[in-house]
């Protein structure tokens, strides 16, 4: 079941395509997770549907600078086999949060603005990776910009940043 995995074992698009490569700013941004620890394991609930729950964890940040207009949350994997990273979310925060609560990348809510993803359009679409494959990164990113965005392509200035990366894997044993 996983040939095509172990095929492509060495085959990633690699953080140079991440947003945090296009995106850059002081890293000041403290982006922390309960529900995984930077560099573990992320959980199965959080996993795509079929695989898991396909619910978002409960992100948190401090060190936001004063004067930002509005945060744009994303989540990236940079180790799947394609010539650029997977878009699983993206979204655009108030500055007043400093948290998103279990599940609520999911839609739209207060202080809450889904953009579009690379998987499903609008909303969170969780870790998913080919079986055999290996280990996935997952990198939330958080930024802090002077303006709110109307696309990933023009964003603003970047006041701050921060990131957290998890990780997921299937195998076929």
């Amino acid at each position: 079941m996983g040939l095509l995995g172990r095929m492509l074992r060495n085959v990633h698009a690699g953080d140079t395509h991440l947003a945090w490569a296009r995106l850059v700013g002081p890293d000041s941004i403290t982006l922390t997770s309960p529900d995984f620890e930077p560099g573990g394991v992320i959980p199965r609930a959080h996993a795509a549907e079929g695989v898991g729950a396909n619910t978002s964890p409960e992100l948190a940040w401090t060190g936001v600078p004063a004067q930002t207009a509005a945060l744009l949350v994303v989540m990236e994997d940079p180790t799947v086999p394609l010539p650029r990273p997977i878009l699983h979310v993206a979204a655009v925060i108030a500055p007043i949060l400093d948290r998103i609560p279990l599940g609520m990348l999911d839609h739209d809510s207060p202080g809450i603005t889904l953009l579009d993803g690379s998987i499903k359009g609008l909303g969170y679409s969780g870790p998913r990776p080919i079986v055999d494959h290996g280990p996935h990164d997952y990198v939330f990113q958080i930024f802090a910009l002077d303006r709110v965005p109307v696309s990933l392509r023009d964003p603003g200035t970047v006041l701050g940043r921060g990131r957290l990366t998890g990780t997921f894997e299937r195998t076929s044993a």
